[in-house]
């Protein structure tokens, strides 16, 4: 019993100093993807995250519980750099108005201190957005791509088969911009 106890207790402190995640699911639900974690582990300078619980509030779709894991997960990566906290809007409405958030708003994303910091707002609260949101505030102003029309190209906002409006959407989540270039109008670039 005593070394049974013993072994128990050596194994919680190796446990305690040695914090790992292990997902084993199938589709990594429980883990952020390997993009998302390089740029979090990339981050400089303090990013703040400020989540709405919205689940109380009529016509709320937001869960408090996976919006918490998620924000967890971005802070587990780089706890030097990110923090995170959920505020009530009803409880809180000062500090909601504080944060410039509007209707829809559900995550307030601070990088940076001062008057040097970027801020973003979000109306989803997925990996993807959240680490689309992280890639822009970092980088500063998009870069910028040109697609030359006019010759019978697809079109840049159609959403048809032969439009262009999913690449431009994926592009813009790589913080790069597309935009269009008719020669004729502009003679040289």
């Amino acid at each position: 019993t005593v070394v049974f106890s013993g072994l128990l207790v050596v194994a919680n402190v190796f446990v305690a100093q040695n914090d790992r995640r292990w997902d084993l699911t199938e589709e990594g639900v429980y883990s952020l993807s390997e993009k998302s974690i390089n740029i979090v582990k990339g981050l400089k300078e303090p990013l703040k995250m400020i989540a709405l619980d919205v689940s109380k509030v009529a016509g709320g779709a937001s869960d408090p519980t996976k919006n918490r894991e998620l924000l967890e997960l971005y802070r587990y990566h780089n706890p030097q750099f990110i923090s995170y906290e959920l505020i009530d809007p009803r409880t809180d409405p000062v500090q909601v108005e504080s944060l410039g958030m509007k209707p829809g708003n559900l995550l307030y994303l601070e990088y940076g201190e001062g008057k040097q910091s970027g801020i973003s707002r979000l109306n989803d609260i997925t990996e993807q957005s959240v680490t689309s949101a992280i890639l822009k505030l970092t980088r500063g102003a998009a870069k910028k791509f040109y697609y030359i029309e006019g010759h019978g190209e697809p079109e840049l906002a159609s959403q048809n088969e032969e439009g262009m409006k999913s690449l431009v959407d994926a592009l813009a989540d790589e913080h790069i911009v597309l935009t269009g270039l008719l020669l004729p109008q502009v003679g040289k670039i």
